[in-house]
Protein backbone atom coordinates (compact mmCIF):
# COMPACT_ATOMS: atom_id res chain seq x y z
CA UNK A 1 0.00 0.00 0.00
CA UNK A 2 2.79 2.47 0.88
CA UNK A 3 4.60 1.67 -2.04
CA UNK A 4 1.68 2.56 -4.41
CA UNK A 5 1.12 5.50 -2.61
CA UNK A 6 5.06 6.62 -3.00
CA UNK A 7 4.78 5.35 -6.70
CA UNK A 8 1.51 7.81 -7.02
CA UNK A 9 3.59 10.99 -5.65
CA UNK A 10 6.46 10.01 -7.69
CA UNK A 11 4.17 10.63 -10.87
CA UNK A 12 2.93 13.25 -9.72
CA UNK A 13 6.00 15.12 -8.96
CA UNK A 14 7.00 14.31 -12.54
CA UNK A 15 3.86 15.40 -14.42
CA UNK A 16 4.26 18.20 -12.51
CA UNK A 17 7.92 18.94 -13.42
CA UNK A 18 6.86 18.50 -16.87
CA UNK A 19 3.83 20.82 -16.83
CA UNK A 20 6.25 23.57 -15.31
CA UNK A 21 8.90 22.29 -18.02
CA UNK A 22 6.32 22.88 -21.16
CA UNK A 23 5.24 26.53 -19.11
CA UNK A 24 8.91 27.62 -19.44
CA UNK A 25 9.56 26.59 -23.25
CA UNK A 26 6.41 28.33 -24.68
CA UNK A 27 7.53 31.10 -22.45
CA UNK A 28 11.26 31.18 -23.43
CA UNK A 29 9.56 30.87 -27.57
CA UNK A 30 6.93 33.77 -27.03
CA UNK A 31 10.10 35.91 -25.46
CA UNK A 32 12.41 35.02 -28.21
CA UNK A 33 9.47 35.99 -31.11
CA UNK A 34 8.54 38.78 -29.32
CA UNK A 35 11.47 40.83 -27.81
CA UNK A 36 11.18 43.70 -25.66
CA UNK A 37 14.01 45.44 -25.19
CA UNK A 38 14.68 48.17 -22.81
CA UNK A 39 15.36 51.34 -24.73
CA UNK A 40 13.88 50.53 -27.85
CA UNK A 41 10.41 51.52 -29.31
CA UNK A 42 7.78 50.16 -31.09
CA UNK A 43 6.97 52.05 -34.19
CA UNK A 44 3.61 53.74 -33.73
CA UNK A 45 0.77 52.42 -36.52
CA UNK A 46 0.34 55.02 -38.96
CA UNK A 47 -3.00 55.95 -39.65
CA UNK A 48 -3.48 55.73 -43.11
CA UNK A 49 -4.42 52.49 -44.25
CA UNK A 50 -2.18 49.93 -45.92
CA UNK A 51 -3.99 48.55 -49.03
CA UNK A 52 -2.46 45.15 -50.26
CA UNK A 53 -3.10 43.48 -53.53
CA UNK A 54 -3.46 39.90 -53.90
CA UNK A 55 -0.24 39.20 -55.28
CA UNK A 56 1.26 41.17 -52.65
CA UNK A 57 -0.46 39.56 -49.93
CA UNK A 58 1.33 37.07 -47.48
CA UNK A 59 -1.45 35.00 -47.61
CA UNK A 60 -2.57 34.12 -51.10
CA UNK A 61 -0.29 31.60 -51.93
CA UNK A 62 -1.14 29.44 -48.58
CA UNK A 63 -4.80 29.92 -49.17
CA UNK A 64 -4.89 28.96 -52.91
CA UNK A 65 -6.01 25.72 -53.51
CA UNK A 66 -7.24 23.25 -55.76
CA UNK A 67 -10.10 20.67 -55.71
CA UNK A 68 -8.98 17.27 -55.96
CA UNK A 69 -10.95 14.56 -57.89
CA UNK A 70 -14.57 14.40 -59.24
CA UNK A 71 -17.05 14.10 -56.68
CA UNK A 72 -17.13 16.89 -54.49
CA UNK A 73 -19.90 18.92 -53.69
CA UNK A 74 -20.49 21.68 -51.47
CA UNK A 75 -23.27 23.86 -49.99
CA UNK A 76 -23.31 27.67 -48.60
CA UNK A 77 -24.91 26.28 -45.44
CA UNK A 78 -22.95 23.74 -43.14
CA UNK A 79 -25.88 22.12 -41.64
CA UNK A 80 -27.03 21.18 -45.49
CA UNK A 81 -23.60 20.09 -45.99
CA UNK A 82 -23.48 17.83 -42.51
CA UNK A 83 -27.21 16.28 -44.20
CA UNK A 84 -25.97 15.28 -46.99
CA UNK A 85 -23.07 13.52 -45.62
CA UNK A 86 -24.86 11.64 -43.49
CA UNK A 87 -27.16 10.62 -45.94
CA UNK A 88 -24.19 9.26 -47.79
CA UNK A 89 -23.07 7.76 -44.31
CA UNK A 90 -25.83 5.66 -43.72
CA UNK A 91 -25.53 4.07 -47.27
CA UNK A 92 -29.01 5.96 -48.19
CA UNK A 93 -28.31 7.17 -52.28
CA UNK A 94 -31.75 7.70 -52.72
CA UNK A 95 -31.83 10.57 -50.22
CA UNK A 96 -28.21 11.63 -51.03
CA UNK A 97 -29.22 11.97 -54.05
CA UNK A 98 -32.31 13.63 -54.03
CA UNK A 99 -30.43 16.35 -51.51
CA UNK A 100 -28.14 17.47 -53.52
CA UNK A 101 -29.95 17.60 -56.76
CA UNK A 102 -32.53 19.59 -54.59
CA UNK A 103 -29.73 21.72 -53.21
CA UNK A 104 -27.52 22.15 -56.34
CA UNK A 105 -30.99 23.20 -58.36
CA UNK A 106 -32.27 25.74 -55.53
CA UNK A 107 -28.29 27.36 -55.43
CA UNK A 108 -27.54 26.15 -52.24
CA UNK A 109 -24.87 23.59 -53.10
CA UNK A 110 -22.71 23.41 -55.95
CA UNK A 111 -20.66 20.01 -57.36
CA UNK A 112 -17.18 20.73 -58.21
CA UNK A 113 -14.86 20.07 -60.83
CA UNK A 114 -11.26 18.23 -61.12
CA UNK A 115 -8.56 20.68 -60.86
CA UNK A 116 -10.65 24.25 -60.51
CA UNK A 117 -8.78 26.55 -58.16
CA UNK A 118 -10.46 27.54 -55.11
CA UNK A 119 -9.72 30.19 -52.37
CA UNK A 120 -9.68 28.83 -48.87
CA UNK A 121 -11.97 31.51 -46.48
CA UNK A 122 -12.66 29.45 -43.54
CA UNK A 123 -11.68 26.71 -41.56
CA UNK A 124 -13.95 24.41 -39.35
CA UNK A 125 -11.36 22.85 -36.70
CA UNK A 126 -11.70 19.29 -35.97
CA UNK A 127 -14.75 18.66 -38.35
CA UNK A 128 -13.23 17.90 -41.23
CA UNK A 129 -15.11 20.62 -43.29
CA UNK A 130 -13.32 24.09 -45.22
CA UNK A 131 -15.32 27.23 -46.63
CA UNK A 132 -13.60 28.10 -50.26
CA UNK A 133 -15.07 29.94 -52.99
CA UNK A 134 -14.14 29.46 -56.54
CA UNK A 135 -10.88 32.09 -58.05
CA UNK A 136 -12.61 35.33 -59.12
CA UNK A 137 -16.47 34.66 -57.49
CA UNK A 138 -17.75 35.36 -54.80
CA UNK A 139 -19.84 32.77 -53.22
CA UNK A 140 -18.91 30.46 -50.64
CA UNK A 141 -19.15 26.71 -50.42
CA UNK A 142 -18.60 24.44 -47.41
CA UNK A 143 -16.89 20.98 -48.66
CA UNK A 144 -15.18 18.38 -47.15
CA UNK A 145 -11.20 19.28 -46.35
CA UNK A 146 -10.25 16.09 -48.61
CA UNK A 147 -11.63 18.10 -51.57
CA UNK A 148 -8.91 20.43 -51.66
CA UNK A 149 -5.01 19.77 -51.53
Amino acid sequence: MIAQIKSKEKKVQIGCGLGCLGFLVVGGILQLANPSRPGTTTPEPSNSPTITTPAESPHSASTRKHIVGTSWFGCRDRDDLSKLISYAAQGDREAFSRGLAEGVADGQCTVFKDGEEVVLTDTAIFSGLVKVRRVGDTEEWWTNIEAVK
